[in-house]
């Protein structure tokens, strides 16, 4: 929002949209974004969070090194004492629903996912995907109890959850979670990641819907899944190279806390590019899932370039 220096810049971005998706990280203190323009909100969520869920002790000063470094990335308290751990996840996404209900968003948007910074640099994971969506479950049964009417979409990540790799473990999410009005935010780009092997962006289109048949339930009319994808995130992140080159060349992570994490979102944003996804068959891969909403998702190194990127994306759906 720093890039904006009122409203009228925002509306000027937004000329043409619907609305957006805001991340809700604080107080709206400049009076940038009015409640009308909010269709969605992003829930924030720890990227590493089910030891602490779990009360996970061991685990947690193994990722961290330290109580006040435990302390210091979860809030400032002690907060895998007493089951307060699931206390500190909770108040952050009740936040967050509590902003969507003021700004008077459709929907909310949580990530189905769990990584801590050694393991995102490895890919070498401690938690299975089913033992991220049992976690993923606990949460939002609890979150979206007695809720107003909201719609809860799920997205995929690159990290153990909900990755599209397996049919069963997107059923198992559905299964479990019991707030009526459910979906899936189809990240493109974070499923992409998933194949490193993959090239191009017509290599991604194919790879995107044969993921998408495989979940196609037997007995049930092909392409019934997409029905299950309510909003899209459409960008891409083709970037097996540079996994390959960090799988052969990993970095060594400082001692300092803070140096780790700086190191691990350069190493993320290297690999999470989320540029325009304009290549052949994206229209028709978009009409195919006819979802309700279409989020352009992009980072941009400042407005002229997001500017850009969003102007590409939609000469390229024309």
């Amino acid at each position: 929002m720093k890039r904006f220096a009122s409203r009228d810049d925002l509306d000027a971005l937004l000329s043409g949209f619907d609305g957006l998706e805001l991340m809700y990280l604080d107080e709206d203190a400049r009076d940038l974004v009015a409640p009308r323009q909010v269709v969605g909100i992003h829930m924030n969520h720890f990227h590493y969070w089910v030891d602490l869920w779990n009360g996970d002790e061991r685990a947690l000063l193994r990722e961290f090194g330290s109580k006040e470094a435990i302390a210091r990335y979860y809030g400032g308290t002690e907060c895998y004492d007493n089951g307060t751990g699931r206390d500190v996840i909770i108040t952050r996404l009740r936040r967050d629903l509590d902003a969507a209900v003021r700004y008077g968003a459709e929907y909310v948007v949580f990530h189905i996912s769990d990584a801590g910074m050694r393991e995102s640099l490895t890919r070498q994971f401690q938690h299975t995907d089913e033992e991220v969506i049992r976690a993923s479950i606990e949460v939002l049964n609890i979150v979206f109890r007695n809720v107003p009417p909201i719609t809860l979409l799920f997205e995929n990540l690159w990290h153990p959850g909900l990755t599209f790799l397996d049919p069963e473990m997107t059923k198992l999410l559905f299964d479990g979670v019991e707030h009526p009005d459910t979906g899936i935010m189809l990240d493109t780009g974070h499923l992409m990641m998933m194949n490193p092997a993959l090239r191009t962006e017509e290599e991604a289109v194919a790879f995107i819907v044969s993921q998408l048949g495989r979940h196609d339930l037997p007995g049930e009319k092909s392409g019934s899944f997409c029905e299950k994808i309510r909003g899209i995130h459409l960008n891409k992140s083709l970037t097996g190279e540079t996994f390959e080159r960090y799988r052969v060349n990993p970095l060594a992570l400082p001692e300092d806390q803070d140096a780790r994490m700086a190191m691990l979102y350069e190493y993320i944003f290297q690999i999470e590019t989320h540029l325009p996804f304009t290549g052949t068959g994206v229209r028709e891969l978009i009409e195919q899932i006819a979802p309700d909403y279409l989020v352009y998702e992009f980072m941009s190194r400042n407005l002229k370039q997001h500017q850009d990127f969003l102007a590409a994306q939609r000469r390229s759906l024309e």
